[in-house]
C-alpha cells in the first residue's frame, strides 16, 4: 500500500500476528504515487531505501494476504451478497481461529466468545468462558475494577447461557452467580449516589466517573440475569431486586455525569450504558435515556461513522452503537457502522487482534437476527444494495435465546424477495418480526397473501415460516425524448420528493427534493442567484478564473484535465457565484463526489462545514448565500435547520460532478479532433454552439429518478423509475446521427439540464463555466492532445457507447 502521507503504527502489544496499522486518510495506487509516498510494514523484512517501490510493496502484501488465506476455515454460519463484508467476515473467522492467546480484558473475552458461538465454535466459546470465570474474583480487592469485571463476567456466562440450548445453568456456574449477586448487593449498598462504591480521586480524564460505569455494568448483568430462563428463580428474584435499585438511581444527575471521554465517545461509561439498554434491556427503547444516547453518538461522529480521536474504530463502540441503533428503531444508522468499521480494516484485509474480528462478525449477525426481549426480528437491518437479482443472504443455525434459528433469503429475477425460516425452538419467542424490504407492494406468508406494508411485519411463531415480499420493479426505465420531457413536466405523478438511496443526512436537498408548491418557495430563495443576468453579470470574474487555471497547463505543457483544469474551475466559479471565495480550499478538499468517503455515501463532512459557516453568519452576516438563506423564511415563518442545511447541501453538491464532467468530457472531445480544435481557436463564436452539442452528446448529469404516484402503464404507485436523460438525447426520431458529435448541429433540443418545474436550477453557471473554460483554453492554448489513455467509464446508448464518467483526461500542450 502507498500513502500520501506517513502511517503510524499502532501499540502492537499482544495484538498477534496481524496487520498493526492505522489507516491514512487517503490512498492512492501504484501507478499514481504522490511524491514523498512511503510503504510500512511491521511483519515483513526490514525495509531499506531501495525497497520501497510499488512492486515490492505488491509482493509483500501478497505475502501476507496468502497467509491468511492458507488458515483453514470450518463453514461460515453467515453469508451475505456483498464481497468485501464476506471478505471481512472470513478473515475475522481466521483472526478467532489463530489467536490462542489470553484476551486483554474480560470484554474482550466476552466478545470473543459470543462469536465462537455465531461462527459454529461452540467449543471454543466454552473454553473462553471457563477461563474467564476462573480469573474473575467477585470479592477480590479493589472493588470498583472487582465489580466491574464481575458484571461483565456474568452478562457473558448468562449469554452463553441462552444460546447455549442447555436448560440450566451448570452446578459450577450457578455457585458462581450466587456468589457474584451476593457481592455485588454488598457493593452497592456502599455508595448512595451511583449504586456503587465510590473511586478515589476525580475519576478518569474527561470527567468520567469509575463507579458510573461499573453501576451501568452491573445493570446490564442482572438484567440478563433477571429475564434469563435458564437460571434458578432464587438468583432471578435476586438479581430482580438489584435491578429495581440500580434503576430507580437512573437520571438528570447520572446523564449529567455521563460525557465523553475526552470528546472520543468511547468511554467506559458510555460503552457500560449501551451494554444496560442492549443487550441488558433495562431501559425501553422510547425511554428519554435511549434518546439521549443516540444524541451523544451522533454528535461523536466524525466523517467517517467513528469516534473523532479514534484512528481506527473500537471494536467495542462499533458493535455496540449499532446495537443501540437497532434497539432504538434507527438501522440505517447501524448499516452506517458496519461499512465505517469495514474501511478500518487493516490495509491487507485482515483483523489485526482478535477483539476486533469478534465484534464485527457479532455485528453482521445482529444486523440480519436481532433478538429483543420476547421478540425475535428477522432482516432488522439489510442494506439495500444487498437484496438485488440473484443475491443470497444465509443466516446458518445461529444461536439465540429462543434457540438455534436457520435464515435463508433470496431475491428472484422479478425483483420478489423470499425469506425461508427454520428454527429448533427451545423457547419459542412471543412473536417474529420482520422488516419488509424498500418498495414492498405485496406479502405473502406461507403462500398466503396478507395486508400490510408496515416498517415491521409481527407473525406469530413458526418451527418453519416462509414468507415473500414483492417489490415494485426498481429504476424502471422511463426512454424516448418525448416521453422523458413528458415525464419531467408532470411532477404530480413522477415525484422528485422520495429519494431513492439510503438517506445519509437528517435533511432533503431542497428544491431538488420537494414538489408543487413546497418546490417553488424554496426555489425562489436561490433563485436570485442563479439568474441569467446575474450569472452574465459574473461572466469577468469566471473568465478570470478561466484564465488563472488554464495558467498552470500552460506553463508546465501538460495537466490532468479532471482534476487540475475542470475540478478547480468549477469550485472557485462556484465560490465566486455563492459569496464564499475564502471556503475554495476546502471545498476542493472534497473532491469530484461529495459525500463520498471510502466508496460510500456520507454527508457529514458537509454538515460540519454548514454547521460552522452558519454559526460564523450568525454573529456577523455577509453578502454571500448564506448569510441570505439564514434570515430568509419560508411560508412567513423563519427557515429550520433542516431547511437551511437541504437548501446549502443543494448549493453544494447538486451538478458539481455532472459539470466537471461536461468540461472534462468538451476537453476530451477536442484533444481527440485536432480539425475541430483548430476551427473553434480560429473562430471563438463558434464555441457556444459546440457546448450544447457537447451537452446533448456526453449528456453530463445521464438520468434522474422519480417515484410513481399513481399507477401508470402497467406499473403500481410506488414504483421507481429513473428519466434517462442520456437516452433522451440520443433519440434518433429527435436528433440526425445521433451518435455522432456534430459540433455545428443546430436546432439542438437537448434534455440536459432537464425540463419543467425541475429545470436545473445552475443551467446558466454551468453553460458559462464550460463556454469560458473553452474560450480560455484556445486562446492560450491553441494545440494540445491526449498526454496518455484516459480514464473513462461508459455507456451503452441504442448501439453507441458514449461516456459516463471521466476520472483521468491527461493532456500536453503541442507547440
Amino acid at each position: 500500500m502507498l500513502a500520501d502521507t506517513a502511517l503510524v503504527p499502532d501499540d502492537a502489544a499482544g495484538l498477534g500476528r496481524g496487520s498493526t496499522m492505522r489507516t491514512a486518510d487517503s490512498c492512492v495506487s501504484a501507478k499514481r504515487a504522490a511524491n514523498g509516498s512511503i510503504a510500512l510494514f511491521l511483519d515483513g523484512p526490514s525495509i531499506e531505501g531501495h525497497h520501497l517501490d510499488p512492486g515490492w510493496a505488491d509482493e509483500a502484501f501478497g505475502l501476507e494476504r496468502r497467509f491468511w488465506a492458507g488458515i483453514q476455515l470450518s463453514t461460515i454460519e453467515l453469508r451475505v451478497p456483498d464481497r468485501g463484508i464476506m471478505d471481512l467476515l472470513s478473515a475475522s473467522a481466521r483472526t478467532l481461529i489463530q489467536a490462542r492467546e489470553a484476551p486483554a480484558s474480560t470484554l474482550d473475552a466476552h466478545l470473543l466468545t459470543e462469536a465462537a458461538r455465531y461462527l459454529g465454535h461452540a467449543d471454543q466459546a466454552r473454553e473462553r468462558l471457563e477461563a474467564a470465570l476462573q480469573r474473575t474474583q467477585p470479592d477480590r480487592p479493589g472493588p470498583i475494577a472487582s465489580l466491574e469485571e464481575t458484571a461483565i463476567c456474568i452478562a457473558m456466562m448468562v449469554r452463553q447461557q441462552e444460546v447455549s440450548g442447555t436448560p440450566e445453568l451448570t452446578p459450577r456456574d450457578a455457585a458462581f452467580l450466587r456468589h457474584a449477586l451476593i457481592r455485588m448487593a454488598e457493593l452497592r449498598g456502599q455508595s448512595g449516589e451511583y449504586g456503587a462504591p465510590s473511586a478515589s480521586g476525580h475519576g478518569r480524564p474527561g470527567g468520567e466517573r469509575e463507579e458510573l460505569a461499573a453501576r451501568l455494568w452491573a445493570l446490564t448483568a442482572v438484567s440478563m440475569v433477571a429475564r434469563c430462563h435458564g437460571v434458578p428463580r432464587a438468583l432471578q428474584l435476586m438479581a430482580a431486586r438489584i435491578k429495581t435499585a440500580l434503576r430507580a438511581r437512573s437520571g438528570r444527575r447520572v446523564w449529567r455525569d455521563l460525557q465523553l471521554a475526552n470528546g472520543g465517545g468511547t468511554s467506559r461509561s458510555v460503552l457500560g450504558l449501551t451494554q444496560a439498554i442492549y443487550p441488558g434491556e433495562a431501559f425501553a427503547p422510547d425511554d428519554p435515556l435511549v434518546s439521549r444516547l443516540c444524541t451523544l453518538l451522533e454528535a461523536a461522529d466524525d466523517e467517517e461513522g467513528i469516534p473523532s480521536d479514534n484512528a481506527r474504530l473500537l471494536p467495542h463502540a462499533a458493535s455496540f452503537y449499532a446495537d443501540i441503533w437497532l434497539y432504538a428503531g434507527r438501522p440505517d444508522k447501524a448499516i452506517d457502522y458496519l461499512y465505517a468499521f469495514a474501511d478500518h480494516a487493516a490495509p491487507t484485509g485482515v483483523w489485526s487482534y482478535a477483539a476486533g474480528a469478534a465484534a464485527f462478525v457479532r455485528l453482521v449477525r445482529n444486523l440480519l437476527v436481532f433478538e429483543r426481549g420476547d421478540q425475535l426480528e428477522l432482516l432488522a437491518a439489510v442494506p439495500s444494495n444487498w437484496l438485488h437479482p440473484g443475491a443470497e443472504i444465509v443466516v446458518q443455525r445461529t444461536p439465540t435465546r429462543f434457540g438455534p434459528v436457520s435464515v435463508h433469503v433470496s431475491v428472484d429475477a422479478a425483483n420478489e424477495v423470499h425469506l425461508t425460516l427454520e428454527a429448533d425452538w427451545v423457547r419459542p419467542p412471543r412473536r417474529i418480526a420482520i422488516r419488509p424490504p424498500a418498495a414492498t407492494i405485496r406479502v405473502r406468508v406461507d403462500g398466503r397473501r396478507i395486508d400490510g406494508r408496515d416498517e415491521c411485519l409481527v407473525l406469530r411463531p413458526a418451527s418453519k415460516m416462509t414468507a415473500a415480499f414483492a417489490r415494485a420493479q426498481r429504476r424502471e426505465p422511463v426512454v424516448g425524448h418525448a416521453a422523458t420531457k413528458a415525464a419531467l413536466r408532470a411532477w404530480t405523478v413522477f415525484s422528485s420528493a422520495y429519494p431513492f438511496k439510503p438517506d445519509i443526512r437528517a435533511y432533503r436537498q431542497y428544491p431538488l427534493e420537494s414538489d408543487g408548491p413546497a418546490h417553488d418557495e424554496y426555489r425562489a430563495i436561490l433563485a436570485p442567484w442563479f439568474h441569467r443576468r446575474r450569472i452574465e453579470e459574473l461572466e469577468p470574474r469566471i473568465r478570470a478564473v478561466a484564465t488563472d487555471v488554464i495558467a498552470g497547463l500552460a506553463s508546465a505543457g501538460r495537466a490532468e484535465a479532471v482534476h487540475e483544469l475542470a475540478l478547480p474551475m468549477v469550485v472557485r466559479s462556484l465560490g465566486v457565484t455563492l459569496g464564499r471565495p475564502q471556503d475554495v480550499d476546502e471545498w476542493l478538499s472534497w473532491g469530484v463526489e461529495i459525500n463520498i468517503v471510502h466508496g460510500r455515501r456520507d454527508g457529514r463532512g458537509t454538515d460540519a462545514y454548514l454547521g460552522r459557516v452558519f454559526d460564523e453568519v450568525g454573529l456577523q452576516p455577509g453578502d454571500d448565500i448564506f448569510s441570505h438563506i439564514a434570515t430568509s423564511t419560508l411560508s412567513g415563518r423563519p427557515l429550520t435547520q433542516r431547511d437551511r442545511f437541504g437548501l446549502c447541501s443543494m448549493v453544494l453538491t447538486a451538478g458539481r460532478a455532472a459539470v466537471v464532467n461536461l468540461l472534462s468530457g468538451a476537453i476530451w472531445v477536442l484533444a481527440s479532433r485536432p480539425s475541430e480544435q483548430a476551427r473553434l481557436a480560429a473562430d471563438p463564436a463558434l464555441v457556444p454552439t459546440a457546448m450544447e452539442e457537447m451537452l446533448r452528446y456526453l449528456s453530463p448529469a445521464p438520468e434522474m429518478d422519480r417515484t410513481l404516484l399513481s399507477d401508470i402503464d402497467g406499473f403500481p404507485a410506488g414504483s421507481q423509475v429513473v428519466l434517462s436523460f442520456v437516452s433522451a438525447n440520443h433519440d434518433p426520431s429527435v436528433f440526425h446521427d445521433p451518435g455522432t458529435i456534430d459540433l455545428s448541429r443546430r436546432p439542438n433540443h437537448h434534455l440536459a439540464f432537464g425540463n419543467g418545474p425541475h429545470t436545473c436550477l445552475g443551467a446558466h453557471l454551468g453553460k458559462l463555466e464550460a463556454r469560458v473554460l473553452l474560450e480560455e483554453l484556445l486562446r492560450i492554448v491553441p494545440h494540445f492532445e491526449h498526454d496518455g489513455e484516459p480514464e473513462i467509464s461508459w455507456q451503452r446508448v441504442g448501439d453507441t457507447d458514449v461516456p459516463r464518467d471521466f476520472m483521468s483526461v491527461p493532456i500536453r500542450v503541442v507547440q
